[in-house]
Parts: C-alpha cells; structure tokens; sequence
C-alpha cells in the first residue's frame, strides 16, 4: 500500500516539474506585444508566429500587432494582407471592439498611402462603432477622424475632432493616450500658421512620449517640431530636432521613417550650401535604400543634383535631376512640382531657355494638378460626409418604415398561418416529384455512363485488334529465316525482319532516325524495278537485279502493304507462306473473311486509286482525330504517333517528324492506295483514350464511320 502512495506522489511531482517549466502559451503573444515600439521587424517576426496560435481571440490579437508592426516598416501589401486574415476570423456576431479596430486599420493604411478619401470613409466607420464601446475607444476615433480631416485641409474640424479627443483623454488621465492628441493639434496649428500654439502643444507632447516610452511617437513629435523651426526660418534648431528624430528612428529600426528625416536634413544642407554635409547625408540614405529594397525617392535625386551643382557641376546636376524626372510616372506630388521647378531655375542660369522653358511648364501644370486634386479630395471629404448624413436619415427612414411593417406583418402572420398547411402539403408533393425526378435522372445518368464505357471498351477491343496486325506481322517476319522487307507503294520500309538486317550488313534492331527509302536498302535500281511492279495491274515477278534477286507478294492485311523477299526464288519458302496463312488466319478470326490469302495467286491490291469521297472521308476523320488529340491533351501529333503506336516516327534534320501521318492530313498527299486502316486505329485509340465531351465523341464516331462505309 505504501509503496503505490509513493508511486502516486512521484508522478505528481514529476507532472507538476513539467508544468513549471513548460513556457506560458501566451510568451509569443507577450513577446510580439513588447517588442512593436521598439523593435518592429523583431516584433514582426514574433506575431507571426504567434499569429497561428490555437487560441482564436490570441491569434486575432497577434494579427493586430503584426498588422501595426508591417506598417511601421512600410511594408503596405503585408498589411493589407493580415487586415484580410483578421476579416476572416471574425465571428458573424459580436467582436465589436476588433472590427472597430480593424475599421482604424483600414483607415491608417490607407492614410499611409495617400488615399486621404478612404481613409476618412474608414474612420468615420470606427467612430460609429466606437460610439458602443469605451470612452477611450471614442478619443481614438476622434483623434483619427481630425488626422485625415487636417491632412484634406480643413482645420476647423480637425480642431473640433481632435479637441474633443483631448477632452476625453484628459478625464481618463492617461499620459499614453494624451501624448498623441497633444501632437496632433500642435500639427494644425503649424499647418494652419500659428507656430506659437504648434510649439507648446508638441514640446508637451514630447515631454508625455518620454514619460511613458513612446519611442517612435516621440520620434514623429521632433519632427514636427523640425518643421515648426523650420517655419520660422530656424535651420539649426530645426536641424537639432531632426537629429534627435532621426536616431530615434534608426534605434526603432523604422527605415522608411529615417529616411525621410534624413532627406529632409539633406534639405537644409543644401539650402545652407553644406556640399560635405549634404554628401554625408547621401550616403547614409543610400544604405537605406539598399536596405529598403526599392527605387531612390525623388528627393534623394534632386539632393544629389544639388550636390552637383554645389560642386560647381550644374550642368551635370540639371541632368541627373532631369533623367530622375524623365521616369514615366503618373505621380502628383509637391515634391515633383518643386523638383521641376528647380530643374527650370538652373537650365536658365545655364541659358538653356528650352529646357527652362520646358520644365517650368511642366511645373506649372503640375501646380495646377496638385491644386486640383486638393479640390477634389474637398469634395471627397464633403461628399462622404453628405453620404453619412444621408445614411442616418436613410437609417431613421428604415425605422420607421420597420416599425410600420411590424404592424403589417402582425396581420398578415395570421393569413400566413391559414396557408401553412396548404403550402406544406404542396411542398410535400413537389418534394416528392422533385426526389422522382431525381431518381429517374440518376437512373438516366447510369444507363449513359455503362453505355458510355461499353462503347469505349468496344473502341479499345477495336484499336487492339487492329494493332494486334502489326505485331503479328512483326512476329511472322521474325519466325522465318528468310530474309524479307515489308514495303508500302511509296517505296517506304515499313519494317525489316532480322534476317534482312543481316544480309543487308544492318544493325539487327531499327536506330533513331534510320532511312525508310527502299533504294537506300537494296539499291537505287532495284528499288525502281521494284517501283515499276507495284504500279502495274499484273502479277509478273520483277526480274533479278544487282547479282541478286527478289520477290513480292502483297499482302492482304494493309492495302498498300507488300512482303520483298530478298532472295532469288520465285518466292517464298513453304514454311514461310505456312507462317503468313497463320498471319491471315487471325486476321480473319479479329476482322471477317479475308479478301484474299497471301498463298494465293493474284492477292495484290486493286491498281487503281480509290474514290475521292474515300479520300475526302480519310482526311476528315485524321485531321479530326489529330485536333481532338492536341486540344484535350495538349500534346503534339509525335507524341500522338508515340503514344497510339501506329505512326513511325523519323528525325529529319534534326527535328522528330511523322511523315506517313502528316499524309493523311491534305487530299493533295493522300497515298493512291492509302492506309485506311491505320487511320481507323488512330481515330479508336482518340475516342478510347481521350477525355472527349460527348459530342466531339460523336462526332468523331460518325467519321469514324463513314470511313467504314466507304472502305474499298
């Protein structure tokens, strides 16, 4: 007994071991939350893989942060892309909090990108929502909402949207949530001209982001105070308050917001004529670049072009500005029309009057674009708040138009209740006929399907048995020891035993590529003697030729096909014609009574060609077999001759060709005594092994037919 307690309190032990030193499932969630002020690619890093955490609510909120960290990195297709995954974790009810956050989201991303018209749209969203949630939740949507609103240029109701955000983050006391709104108005106001009020607002600000370790946004509010001194006429305090920005945004590892401090230093070298000073800032934006991945802004060229002309190399300057800004782009912006007008100013000190001239221009229509995207980006901002108000008293209208149909509906519920049973013995019955005709379709479906594979199994037997020819006729050739050769009308080896292989000094197997002319066999002369035969109507051997001799007997398998005995008899051995009748007997047995028997007499083909209409229906069925292989399978016409087996395939200059298929494919090149058969053998293995529809499968079919009922 003692010694199962002491077991029992062993494992207990051990178990509460494993527990004390297992990681909390929330270290990675805990992680990416710390580390997105001051590290963001870290923290990047951490809520992505926190981000497939079990835990939907943990893995939801780690795709917050990873969304917030991509976007300090300027990484602005990865935020959208979380912003999509966390939409798709959303439940269909509740979650009121994450879809106003995502809502700010949205409208932060498209702030990033300059779509200012969007990103009112996607707060003014937010600030809906964030009417049913906390009051700190409603600061934020207010403070948002007078960021874009200041950004489309009306600062009255920025001021009005970021005071009242102030108000409430002044009752709940929070430093954190104070430092922000404090920034904001301090933006308005330098925006608007009044860069006393601007100051005091961003120095409190300062003092609240340093309080509460707010790195970045500390960062953001020196950098306005830069561009308040900056105002004024201040270079070094402005240059000191970009200093202190820009080192804090190379410790946040925040590229693309260090980048942009530095060229805006760059901006003050050049205007303080600091050539080394300026080079030194150059240098530095560009291992930023390079770290960034992308294109050199364009105020990193037109430093650089002020660099130049600080060296004395203005003309050099102008153009380096001048290829920057002959880039195609459809960009807009203050910065092009300032770079172009610079441009204009040195061509002018350089007497270049055109290309002043011309950039001036270009400037000036710029201006015009910028003034009226500014005008249209107003009317955005009014048309969507005309669009809210329309909302609401669309929404007041629906209310009480709802409330009017509650009353119709509670009258009508009663004739609704009459007509139930009716309309639920009705749909009984159409349910019923519906599972009736589900049940005939699918006994339909069936009755095609076994119709369908029997009839492909037929063209399968079809193709085989046509197919079996060859082989046996290979195998015949092979049984005898007398050499022989199987040639068509054409003068074409169709094949050669290993006997002939042998007599003629020829590798005992076919190589790639090997020549199927007759008269590169027995000799150009023989070969025309044996040309002159086949085109005439009676049966005399051809004479001897060369100090040798051969025979011929066509054969009644393939039309066009004839057996060459390449020796001096008057033809074959009796145990070779024993082997041909074999040959014929399983002909007959796979297709009817044989025209005719190689051990008879006058067996050879008609002489003369076919009808056109035969032709006509030869070349139908082949380019129809040949499209409907291409097209189903995306294979070519040599892959079709490999795959079926039917066609020889020849190397022609390099290149894999099929000839005797190729043939078949125009009336003009249709042999006078063609292979019909084979053609036949191509189309069965098409309709076997093709994925068809069912009317290329007929339509073939009917081809395939009429080649059956014209065949001679």
């Amino acid at each position: 007994m003692s010694g199962r307690i002491g077991l029992a309190a062993l494992l207990v032990w051990a178990a509460a071991q494993a527990l004390a030193q297992a990681p909390p499932a929330d270290g990675a969630l805990e992680r990416c939350r710390d580390l997105r002020q001051a590290a963001p690619a870290d923290a990047l890093a951490a809520c992505t893989a926190a981000a497939d955490a079990p835990d939907g609510t943990s893995a939801r909120e780690a795709m917050f942060h990873a969304s917030e960290a991509a976007q300090t990195l300027g990484r602005f297709d990865e935020v959208e892309a979380w912003l999509a995954r966390i939409t798709a974790t959303l439940p269909a009810d509740g979650a009121e909090r994450d879809r106003f956050r995502l809502e700010r989201r949205a409208g932060m991303l498209a702030f990033r990108r300059g779509e200012y018209a969007a990103a009112l749209a996607a707060f003014d969203r937010a600030g809906r929502l964030a009417e049913r949630l906390e009051p700190g939740d409603r600061a934020t949507a207010l403070n948002d909402l007078g960021i874009v609103q200041r950004k489309l240029g009306d600062y009255p109701a920025a001021l009005t949207s970021l005071s009242g955000s102030l108000a409430i983050k002044e009752r709940l006391g929070d430093p954190a949530q104070l430092a922000p709104a404090l920034q904001n108005i301090a933006d308005v106001y330098r925006e608007a001209g009044d860069l006393d009020q601007a100051e005091t607002y961003l120095q409190r600000a300062v003092a609240l982001h340093a309080q509460t370790g707010a790195r970045l946004k500390q960062a953001h509010a020196h950098e306005s105070l830069g561009l308040v001194a900056l105002a004024r006429g201040d270079a070094e305090a402005a240059d000191r308050a970009f200093a202190e920005a820009a080192a804090i945004f190379a410790e946040a590892q925040a590229a693309p917001d260090q980048l942009r401090v530095l060229l805006r230093q760059g901006e003050l070298d050049a205007a303080a004529g600091a050539r080394e000073a300026l080079t030194a800032r150059l240098a530095a934006a560009d291992a930023l670049i390079a770290q960034l991945g992308g294109e050199a802004p364009l105020g990193h060229a037109r430093l650089s072009a002020e660099a130049d002309a600080l060296a004395g190399r203005v003309r050099a300057g102008a153009d380096r500005l001048a290829a920057a800004l002959a880039t195609p782009t459809e960009a807009v912006t203050p910065e092009r029309q300032q770079a172009l007008a610079r441009l204009a100013t040195w061509y002018e000190s350089l007497g270049d009057w055109a290309r002043a001239y011309a950039a001036q221009r270009q400037a000036f229509e710029l201006r015009h674009a910028l003034d009226e995207r500014q005008r249209s980006e107003t009317l955005d901002r009014l048309r969507i708040r005309h669009g809210v108000a329309e909302r609401e008293r669309e929404i007041a209208v629906l209310a009480l138009d709802g409330a009017r149909r509650q009353v119709a509906l509670e009258q009508a519920r009663r004739t609704r209740d009459l007509l139930l049973a009716g309309a639920a013995l009705l749909v009984l019955a159409l349910w019923a006929l519906h599972r009736r005709r589900v049940w005939r379709l699918r006994v339909d479906a069936e009755r095609r399907r076994t119709a369908l594979e029997r009839e492909l199994a037929q063209f399968r037997a079809a193709a085989e048995r046509l197919r079996a020819d060859r082989r046996r006729l290979r195998l015949a050739l092979e049984r005898t020891g007398e050499p022989m050769l199987l040639v068509d009308t054409a003068g074409q080896v169709y094949l050669a035993n290993r006997a002939a292989r042998a007599l003629l000094g020829r590798p005992a197997e076919a190589a790639a590529g090997e020549s199927t002319t007759l008269a590169d066999w027995i000799g150009a002369e023989q070969a025309a003697q044996v040309a002159q035969w086949s085109a005439r109507s009676d049966d005399a051997p051809p004479p001897a030729a060369g100090g040798g001799g051969v025979w011929l007997l066509p054969l009644a398998l393939e039309e066009e096909l004839i057996v060459l005995g390449l020796s001096t008899s008057p033809g074959p051995r009796p145990d070779t014609r024993d082997v041909l009748d074999d040959l014929v007997q399983a002909h007959v047995r796979d297709e009817g009574p044989p025209p005719a028997t190689p051990a008879e007499p006058a067996a050879r083909p008609p002489a003369g060609p076919v009808s056109e209409a035969f032709r006509a229906a030869l070349v139908a069925l082949m380019r129809e077999a040949v499209d409907l292989w291409e097209s189903s399978t995306r294979r070519t016409r040599v892959e079709l001759a490999e795959a079926s087996g039917v066609w020889r395939i020849t190397i022609d200059d390099g290149r894999l060709r099929v000839r005797t298929m190729e043939r078949y494919l125009t009336m003009e090149r249709v042999p006078d005594r063609p292979r019909w058969r084979e053609v036949l053998r191509t189309a069965y293995f098409v309709v076997a092994d093709c994925p068809l529809d069912a009317a290329q499968r007929e339509r073939l079919r009917g081809l395939i037919d009429a080649v059956k009922s014209l065949a001679p």
